[in-house]
């Protein structure tokens, strides 16, 4: 993903400053076909290569008003977000590689995008 550059070099390349004000501790892979991940202890989470088109319909151990990045790990049969039921998106999400998508836990059940990056 790039910022402020059209063509990244490496999976997250900046043009120009650049500030954190707190590191992500905790990256988990979502198991390949899985189509209720994990994301306790987890903020960031990457998408495996699939043996079959997944469906990613639920969330698991979740708590109301975390934030859950879902990066495409994989074009190997990458797992997908309906826009409906538990989730409110901007439309239908494709995990292909580095794509990412940012959802807020309103509550167990129920999660909504904060923004996504088609890469």
């Amino acid at each position: 993903m790039g910022i402020g550059i059209h063509s990244p070099a490496v999976k997250l390349e900046v043009s120009g400053s650049a500030k954190a004000h707190k590191y992500i501790t905790a990256v988990t892979t979502i198991p390949a076909d899985e189509t209720t991940p994990d994301v306790s202890g987890a903020g960031v989470l990457v998408t495996s290569a699939n043996m079959k088109a997944t469906v990613i319909t639920d969330l698991t151990n979740t708590s109301v008003g975390q934030t859950v990045r879902i990066i495409g790990g994989s074009d190997e049969n990458p797992s997908t977000i309906a826009d409906g039921g538990r989730f409110r998106l901007s439309g239908p999400w494709a995990a292909s590689v580095d794509d990412v998508l940012i959802l807020l836990v309103l509550r167990e059940d129920r999660y909504v995008e904060l923004g996504r990056a088609d890469n």
